[in-house]
């Protein structure tokens, strides 16, 4: 139910913004939608829209801290709620302290919404 009432406060929040899905004059670097890769400057590390575009489904199963978890990087299944599982680093409709990699939410699979998706990886010098 929580990501329900989630979902609705979003639409609520959004739906208050201007009609327009342009940048909004108060949040000039905020639209109201997602964006393609490359609308913004890269990171520090070159990387395009890392956070802020679509909440990012991760592989792993929900945990509510990280003892235990795989040093290796290894997707971590193992003693998780098969129901639950994270996403990260927040959404064109987040505020800004939701939109980071170490901020972490969870929800069913069966969700889905306009804020959500997942990261299409390319090799060094591939586009798509």
């Amino acid at each position: 139910m929580i990501g329900f009432q989630l979902f609705l406060l979003i639409n609520i929040v959004h739906n208050s913004y201007q009609v327009s899905k342009r940048a909004t004059p108060l949040l000039p670097n905020h639209y109201q939608q997602t964006t393609p890769v490359g609308q913004f400057p890269p990171n520090a590390f070159g990387l395009y829209d890392m956070h802020g575009n679509v909440w990012e489904w991760c592989a792993d199963t929900w945990h509510g801290n990280y003892y235990g978890a795989p040093r290796d990087g290894s997707v971590w299944t193992k003693n998780g709620n098969d129901n639950r599982y994270p996403m990260r680093g927040g959404s064109w409709s987040d505020l800004l302290d939701s939109c980071r990699s170490a901020f972490r939410l969870n929800d069913s699979r069966r969700g889905y919404d306009s804020s959500l998706g997942f990261r299409v990886v390319c090799g060094a010098g591939r586009t798509l």
